[in-house]
Order: C-alpha cells, then structure tokens, then sequence
C-alpha cells in the first residue's frame, strides 16, 4: 500500500466523521447576513504544513466577511499548533476535538 493511499484514507475517514458529527447542513434561500453569523468551523484535512500554511489569506477573508464570528479551525493533529499564533483564528480543533463539534453550535461550516 502506497502512502498516498493511506493519506486518501484517512482524509476520507475525517471527512465522514465531520459530517456525522455536524447537524444536518440548513439551506439558504437567501444570502448569509454576516452579522448573523456567530460561529465558523473552517476545516483543512490536509495533513502537509505548507499546504496548512497557506490558508492564512482564506482565514483572513472569512474573519473580514463575518467580523463578529468566532472562528474555529479543524486541521491535522499532526500540526495542531501551526496556526497557533494566527491572529484570524479563535481557536483550533484537532482529531481530539471531533466528538464535541456537534455541540458547538456552528453556523456555518467551511471545508478548505
């Protein structure tokens, strides 16, 4: 088995438990007031860090869009503390922090 295969793997294991995790997705029928908006799960399950890293200018647009939301990041346990110091993020989840996403409350949901 190639390494690759393992890392599609387990991306698409992540994926799966996210969406199980998570209240059934709500559809809009109108755009998204920002100011609604109070909490944002940004995930990334890439498990390379300068794939990670470059999210920077993603998190950066959705903290601008949403200015009053909390904004949690899911990433790869491996580099739970790459985003550390990311003045955009309010907190970072990693694999550990999966069982208790479906009570916090998200309003929306952003895979990266």
């Amino acid at each position: 088995m190639r390494l690759k295969d393992v890392e599609t793997g387990a991306k698409a294991l992540l994926r799966a438990t996210v969406v199980r995790l998570l209240p059934a997705p709500r559809r809009f029928d109108a755009p998204v007031d920002p100011a609604m908006v109070g909490r944002v799960l940004a995930v990334r399950h890439d498990s390379r860090l300068g794939n990670l890293l470059l999210l920077t200018p993603a998190l950066r647009l959705i903290k601008l869009a949403f200015p009053k939301a909390v904004l949690d990041v899911l990433i790869a346990d491996d580099y739970g503390d790459a985003l550390a110091h990311n003045p955009n993020v309010d907190s970072l989840l990693t694999g550990a922090g999966l069982p208790a996403l479906r009570f916090k409350g998200y309003d929306l949901a952003i895979d990266l």
